[in-house]
């Protein structure tokens, strides 16, 4: 079993919820993507598995509250999920706002700018997440 769902295992134990076989799938899917997906994206790559949409659904919302996963919104209200930086390097994306296809961008340029939001608010600055919008070179 891998440190992601050893990890959500003994979370969940310790609240007395149970590991399921949709968050095993759905999470097994997650740690095979490298960029951000949908809940419908997954239901259409899992659904022979036998899991619903509303199982998934829940799924994210779990593995999103656990810190699990991180959630990229995009243009037209559609969120997408990936791991979280606990289980992957850190990075930002660019969304593009008509198809809403997503893609990571490399690195992370914002230490300094979170630095300055922290002093400047008192703040204890946890995390971040930077979208760049634009438009994707089929839909320029």
């Amino acid at each position: 079993m891998d440190r992601i769902q050893t990890d959500m295992r003994t979370a969940l134990a310790a609240q007395g919820q149970r590991w399921t076989r949709a968050r095993e799938v759905v999470l097994a899917f997650l740690e095979g993507e490298r960029m951000p997906v949908s809940a419908k994206e997954v239901f259409k790559k899992v659904r022979l598995t036998g899991i619903n949409l509303a199982s998934i659904y829940r799924s994210m919302d779990l593995f999103l509250e656990k810190g699990v996963v991180d959630c990229v919104d995009s243009p037209g209200g559609v969120r997408r999920y990936e791991l979280s930086d606990r289980f992957r390097p850190h990075h930002h994306h660019v969304v593009c706002r008509e198809c809403g296809s997503t893609q990571d961008v490399a690195g992370c340029g914002v230490k300094g700018l979170e630095e300055r939001a922290a002093q400047s608010t008192g703040f204890k600055i946890l995390s971040h997440q930077f979208t760049f919008v634009g438009l994707c070179p089929d839909c320029v």
